[in-house]
């Protein structure tokens, strides 16, 4: 039976989630009906990391799915709380204090209005909202405390002291945990799956491929993600050499299903679609295996052989220097680069045959035959090659006799071969959330803090504007009435408006009358001149 790596799931401690979460959204939100469902989805998010974290799962897809819809849920809410690794706790504001506050507020704004107009309660329930912006202004003072310990998944610790483990008050650590914990159920899932059927190779491929992509993301985040240095089961070299084993694994799994249902032989096999076909099927099969038979041409099979013993040797060559990971691993991931490399050599020597290409035939089974022996020999408490082992033996007894009595083929040596080329049809899995099919956001309807902010600064700056816009008018109208009191206006205008003749003007003309009228004027001009 093959021999699979899985890898063990990280523990974590308990964690309070509803006492500070919950504070948070009655200081920041009003009273309502948003707060009272958004303290809910608090409460249901803390029963979520006790069905993913608090309990031990089963190696079982539906354990999978509640630890990837947690990720997927911490992926969401990030930007809805203000997580964050300075230890300051919350600012609590009773509702007596929140009427306190925004009434300082509103009548220190009047005083710079030069208003002395008295606040009632009903102005601080219309301004609530202006409550909110200016939590919002502060929310550096509103940053949460919430610390997350978790254990080295590979640290079995020691006679006089515990493992080694880490407390961050980070959200990105958390994170960054529990997608391990993800990654590592999906290598024991795929690690229980019968290979002798047709749906547990995919189930296996899938998983593997899946792993293999959460692990490489783990590598490529956590260093930012946690600011510091991470334990050792998370830190970038390790996670990246776990990708590489699910990767090789995954390859491996392909290469048994290519060869499921075939007996080794040295005769022709049926022509079925190429490679290319196979690997743009996968493609486009959400990283299923996705071939149309269960027999392949040899040369594919050798190509996807080799392919799985360079990823090996790839994973070999980055897990030397490792001390954190369990002794077996580097014996199994030897052991394996030979077997896979075996069974590259021997479809390939099928196919020599086929070219009758004798001496080659003979060489490659060989050369298969010193790998297995090597296994054999060194790994054998690791992994059995009994049955790989008689098949080539019975391959080369009978390519060798029938070399001797009959073709008599020059048999090259190893070095002299033609390489065997490589097919890789596996692909780690994109990281991108949700990675869970049954996701729903429980705090959909918050708005994230980043649009909140945005939205009290746009409040903030529209305000700075039109109070300068009135002050500026304000300006211009106390300059404008300053020039018309100047000019005795408008009390110097008369009011033209109507069908009748303003009095002043009817006044004027009377006491002209008086003076002698028109026939008053020469003479009044005579004086003048």
């Amino acid at each position: 039976m093959a021999t699979f790596i899985s890898v063990p799931l990280k523990k974590s401690s308990e964690v309070e989630l509803v006492k500070p979460l919950s504070k948070f959204v009655t200081a920041t939100y009003p009273t309502g009906e948003d707060q009272a469902e958004y303290i809910r989805s608090v409460e249901e998010l803390n029963k979520l990391r006790k069905s993913a974290l608090g309990r031990p799962l089963d190696k079982h897809e539906s354990s999978l799915e509640i630890l990837l819809r947690y990720y997927d849920q911490l992926c969401a809410v990030e930007p809805k709380f203000p997580f964050s690794e300075n230890q300051v706790h919350i600012i609590s504001h009773p509702l007596n204090t929140k009427y306190t506050l925004l009434l300082k507020t509103i009548e220190y704004s009047m005083c710079l209005r030069g208003t002395e107009n008295h606040v009632t309660h009903e102005m601080l329930i219309k301004n609530e909202v202006c409550l909110m912006m200016l939590l919002i202004s502060l929310s550096v003072f509103l940053q949460l405390c919430l610390t997350f310990t978790w254990k080295d998944a590979f640290d079995k610790g020691s006679l006089f002291g515990g493992s080694v483990k880490l407390a961050l008050a980070s959200l990105g650590y958390e994170k960054t945990c529990v997608l391990f914990n993800g990654a590592a159920l999906a290598s024991q899932i795929a690690s229980e799956q019968n290979l002798d059927s047709d749906e547990g190779l995919k189930a296996a491929a899938k998983y593997y491929q899946l792993a293999s992509g959460a692990f490489g993301h783990i590598k490529d985040t956590v260093l930012s993600a946690l600011n510091r240095e991470p334990t050792m089961d998370i830190s970038p070299e390790t996670v990246g050499t776990l990708s590489l084993i699910m990767l090789a694994q995954a390859q491996e799994v392909f290469f048994l299903k290519a060869t499921s249902g075939t007996q080794i032989r040295h005769t022709h096999t049926h022509a079925i679609h190429t490679l290319y076909t196979c690997v743009s099927m996968h493609k486009s099969s959400n990283h299923s295996i996705v071939c149309p038979t269960d027999k392949m041409k040899d040369a594919i099979i050798a190509k996807l052989a080799n392919q799985a013993a360079d990823f090996y040797s790839d994973a070999f060559k980055q897990c030397q220097y490792k001390e954190n990971l369990p002794k077996e691993v580097l014996p199994v991931l030897a052991a394996k680069h030979c077997i896979m490399q075996a069974n590259a050599e021997l479809h390939q020597s099928i196919l020599a045959k086929q070219k009758k290409h004798f001496g080659e035939e003979i060489a490659r089974l060989q050369h298969a035959t010193e790998l297995v022996k090597t296994v054999a020999s060194r790994y054998d408490e690791y992994v059995s090659v009994k049955d790989l082992s008689d098949k080539i033996s019975r391959a080369l007894t009978a390519a060798k006799k029938d070399n001797d009595f009959i073709y008599h083929d020059r048999v090259p040596e190893v070095k002299d071969l033609e390489h065997i080329g490589k097919a890789a049809l596996v692909k780690a899995t994109a990281i991108t959330p949700p990675l869970s099919a049954k996701f729903t956001d429980l705090f959909e309807k918050m708005v994230p803090m980043a649009v909140q902010q945005s939205m009290s600064v746009y409040s903030q700056r529209k305000a700075e504007t039109v109070n300068r816009l009135v002050g500026t008018m304000r300006e211009a109208t106390n300059l404008c009435n300053g020039v018309l009191a100047s000019l005795n206006l408008p009390a110097a205008l008369e009011d033209l408006s109507g069908d009748s003749i303003p009095q002043s003007i009817i006044e004027k003309a009377h006491a002209i009358v008086q003076q002698g009228g028109l026939s008053a004027c020469p003479a009044q001009e005579s004086l003048v001149i």
